[in-house]
């Protein structure tokens, strides 16, 4: 299974285990979720403003707080 069809098929307390066990980084979610947006906004048109790079960066942090997402939901 590819990582965006994991991302699609997962619910959030999902996606959220496989980043505090470190099998996937903050950054490997970003990206497929940009990737997704990116692919399927010219057909709905729900993204007027995106800050796609701002997230990106954003995700060194959380790299950085993994410890502290430990027994978290």
């Amino acid at each position: 299974m590819t990582l965006q069809a994991t991302y699609q098929d997962t619910d959030a307390v999902g996606l959220s285990a496989l980043f505090r066990s470190g099998e996937v980084t903050a950054r490997e979610w970003v990206d497929v979720a940009i990737d997704l947006t990116e692919a399927w906004n010219p057909h709905i048109n729900a993204v007027t403003v995106a800050y796609f790079y701002r997230d990106r960066a954003r995700t060194s942090a959380l790299e950085g707080e993994r410890a502290s997402f430990q027994g978290a939901p």
